[in-house]
């Protein structure tokens, strides 16, 4: 047995936090993909009309992405890169923890 199959509380917390944050991703990038509109982060505090903003994502910083401003119409490359890209990370967490 591994460490990661150990049972212990705080393992399996951080387990299903991530499962459940990788479940909202899903959510997020296949909703923007099929529909396309606008998503944000409950935390963002809007200050002007958003109405003309598209394809176009939030930067945390000069150079950092963030994913809590989305805004792209449907079918677009880059949410369907996400959505490639946050698979992956599903299928390699699958592989290496015992909580899926």
């Amino acid at each position: 047995m591994s460490w990661q199959q150990i049972p212990l509380p705080y393992r399996t917390e951080e387990l299903e936090a991530k499962k459940l944050a990788n479940q909202f991703d899903v959510l997020r990038y296949v909703t923007l993909f099929k529909y396309g509109g606008l998503y944000l982060d409950t935390d963002v505090i809007v200050m002007k009309p958003m109405d003309d903003l598209v394809n176009a994502l939030g930067l945390q910083g000069p150079t950092e992405l963030n994913g809590g401003v989305l805004a792209f119409e449907k079918h677009h490359p880059f949410i369907e890169a996400c959505l490639k890209e946050v698979s992956e990370r599903i299928k390699t967490e699958q592989e290496h923890d015992s909580v899926w």
